[in-house]
């Protein structure tokens, strides 16, 4: 890991005012510089050895082998025995020689010592997070946005306050990418970890004041000391993080309302707000895009879910499979399990399941999980405006339009067209392409505009909007004659996007 180089600065002005302030350990402080000590426990004994050789936790680490809340509890004298096995990974990651070694082993055969001054009380640490997927894949360039907007762990005003927005459309893995990037980034932030599930979607999504008292609660504030407004509790949680490292996910936010009481200002903290809106409206330090995985992730997701074997050997029909569920994580897990829990099934077999489109989104049924409902709920969600937007989109070729297309299914003019067109980018149900100059229906959503099309629409207006695509060179008459008999999104004619 590359640090900023520290230049010019005394040890007064480089030390840390408090040791909380330097989470990471890495900056002795003006007495640790100025005098030589004898740490009074291994875990002091240890942060001075790693000072000293100029690493971060993270670093030492990747040089052990060890894990993150391992080391981190090492320091804090978490541990009062460690395993010979760590003690021999600490010692060669450190490069101990000499009388250095042997004393370190020594400390740390004699386990935790007092402290020789008094220590402060410690906060009880909040994790809860829901459990890591083990099969999670992907999402490198995504990983790589959230660290470039974190910067130098080292180096606190890197860390802005500001939120952390990862939107996306249903089914593209918000909550999996933010949990899974909140267990790596556990010891950037050892004050706790927080996870509040919003209901944005839901009909009764959850009350502000609900959700501060559940944060409230969880930093250890008793029930008879909370607040009554929603003011008043969100004052409270910027009161109580301020000097805290912590990480807090957000996850299915309705809208920006919801989410602005519960941000905090703490300069050490951050918050991840996971939602199907770009929630543009919201004063956003970093807005990182969930959308498909990419051919091969698609693969190997299919690979660890219905066996790496079974997908190596049949190979066109595993990718004809990722193609159809739109590379999606949440469609592709299903289609795995359908294949897992179907061991006498080919690959194949289930490509050829979910080949008509006509039924795909049955057919994306594993257990309780299912792709109908969370699109259906996206939908609902929408104007009435929107949604008419959205179904008609499904008459383009290839769920492709120009704004000068969707004006005329919409029988409006190009400007309120494109207002519509927005609208359904912002949330997450079409992608604006080719420089915004055409938007696109991805699949399985358009899927679900198909559906809705036939079932809401009288059948003479399709067949009127069917007409003016073709009378107008959208579309061809054989593509017409397709829509209105067998409506199939694959039977459009593609040569007339």
């Amino acid at each position: 890991m590359n640090h900023r180089q520290r230049q010019h600065k005394t040890v007064t002005d480089s030390a840390p005012r408090r040791a909380e302030d330097d989470p990471y350990g890495r900056w002795p402080s003006t007495l640790d510089a100025a005098t030589p000590r004898h740490p009074a426990s291994f875990g002091e004994r240890l942060r001075e050895a790693r000072r000293r050789t100029g690493l971060t936790q993270e670093e030492l680490c990747l040089r052990s082998g060890l894990g993150v809340r391992t080391v981190g509890d090492l320091e804090r004298d978490r541990i009062s025995r460690p395993h010979r096995r760590t003690i021999d990974a600490l010692v060669g990651a450190l490069d101990l020689q000499g009388t250095e070694r042997e004393a370190f082993r020594a400390a740390a055969r004699a386990g935790r010592q007092p402290p020789t001054r008094p220590v402060p009380p410690s906060r009880a640490v909040t994790w809860s997070l829901p459990p890591d997927l083990g099969d999670f894949v992907g999402r490198g360039a995504e990983w790589n946005q959230l660290l470039a907007y974190l910067g130098d762990p080292d180096d606190d005003t890197r860390r802005a306050s500001r939120p952390v927005v990862v939107y996306g459309p249903p089914g593209a893995g918000k909550t999996c990418f933010a949990v899974h990037a909140g267990y790596r980034l556990t010891e950037r932030f050892p004050d706790g970890q927080i996870f509040v599930d919003l209901h944005g979607l839901d009909p009764q999504r959850r009350d502000c004041n609900e959700v501060l008292g559940l944060l409230l609660r969880n930093l250890d504030l008793p029930e008879s000391q909370l607040p009554p407004s929603v003011e008043q509790r969100s004052a409270m949680l910027r009161a109580l993080t301020r000097d805290r490292a912590m990480l807090f996910v957000l996850d299915n936010a309705a809208d920006e309302a919801q989410v602005r009481p519960l941000l905090t200002d703490s300069q050490r903290s951050m918050v991840i707000v996971t939602s199907r809106r770009t929630l543009a409206g919201l004063d956003a330090g970093c807005r990182i895009s969930v959308g498909g995985l990419d051919l091969a992730e698609s693969m190997t997701l299919l690979g660890l879910i219905a066996g790496p074997n079974r997908v190596a050997a049949q190979r066109t029909e595993a990718a004809e499979v990722a193609r159809l569920c739109g590379y999606l994580p949440l469609t592709l897990r299903i289609a795995g399990n359908r294949l897992a829990v179907r061991p006498q099934w080919a690959v194949g077999d289930l490509a050829r399941r979910l080949g008509d489109d006509r039924c795909r989104l049955s057919q994306l049924v594993a257990g309780d999980l299912a792709v109908r409902p969370i699109l259906e709920m996206s939908y609902q969600q929408l104007s009435l405006t929107a949604q008419r937007m959205f179904r008609r989109l499904s008459l383009a070729p290839g769920g492709i339009a120009s704004v000068a297309v969707a004006a005329m299914l919409m029988e409006s003019d190009q400007d309120q067209a494109e207002l519509v067109l927005e609208e359904l980018v912002d949330a997450s149900m079409i992608t604006s392409t080719w420089s915004t100059s055409r938007y696109q229906l991805h699949e399985p959503l358009r899927l679900l505009a198909r559906e809705m099309l036939y079932a809401q629409e009288p059948v003479n207006v399709v067949a009127r909007l069917a007409a003016q695509l073709a009378g107008s060179g959208f579309t061809s008459a054989v593509t017409l004659f397709h829509l209105l008999l067998f409506p199939s999104p694959d039977s459009l004619d593609q040569s007339g996007a």
